[in-house]
């Protein structure tokens, strides 16, 4: 079975949101990491407190604990207005295990799955964001709090937003694909610190 959880983020604190539970196969997200006006980049982090304990001679390495910063640039010559929703339906995740099979969710995750709108209507822009010419928007998200991660694993996480994003280009023409979509791999022996 295949579930997929939206989220957003507001002031840093994760507030969660689930789109829905199908049973189709998920969906190939292709890469698509910009679309001329907006692109995305979404780093795995540490904790920072887990920063903060790096001491000498340990390793270079650290177990991830499923927080990821996602950035929200903009790569055109103008403002660009980006538009949050509530319920904070932004991003949807997909997190699979090294065998590509769908990480369970947390009890957290499963009551924001219950909680969940069955339609998936949503109850339109709570806030607008204007990012200047080359500005950003970067928010942390902690996946742990709604996925069973385990520290020393490998996955995969396939992120995408659509909701609140540019539909046209600076000149006023639709964006062919406006939706951003990337994924990125954790490898068991974890991140850099």
């Amino acid at each position: 079975m295949y579930t997929r959880i939206t989220l957003g983020v507001f002031s840093l604190v994760l507030a969660a949101a689930v789109c829905g539970q199908t049973q189709q196969a998920p969906r190939l997200v292709s890469e698509h990491r910009s679309n001329g006006v907006v692109e995305i980049v979404v780093v795995p982090e540490l904790s920072q407190r887990e920063h903060a304990m790096r001491e000498e001679g340990a390793s270079v390495y650290a177990p991830w604990r499923g927080i990821l910063r996602i950035t929200i640039r903009n790569v055109s010559r103008g403002l660009v207005d980006l538009a949050e929703f509530a319920p904070a339906r932004e991003y949807v995740f997909d997190v699979l295990d090294s065998s590509g099979a769908s990480v369970p969710l947390t009890e957290e995750g499963n009551a924001a799955l219950m909680a969940n709108d069955p339609l998936n209507r949503v109850s339109g822009p709570v806030s607008a964001i204007t990012i200047a010419v080359s500005g950003e928007l970067t928010r942390d998200t902690n996946l742990a709090q709604l996925y069973q991660l385990k520290p020393g694993q490998a996955y995969t996480v396939r992120i995408w937003r659509s909701k609140g994003l540019p539909t046209v280009d600076e000149g006023g023409k639709p964006l062919r694909d406006p939706e951003l979509r990337c994924t990125i791999k954790i490898p068991d022996y974890g991140i850099a610190r």
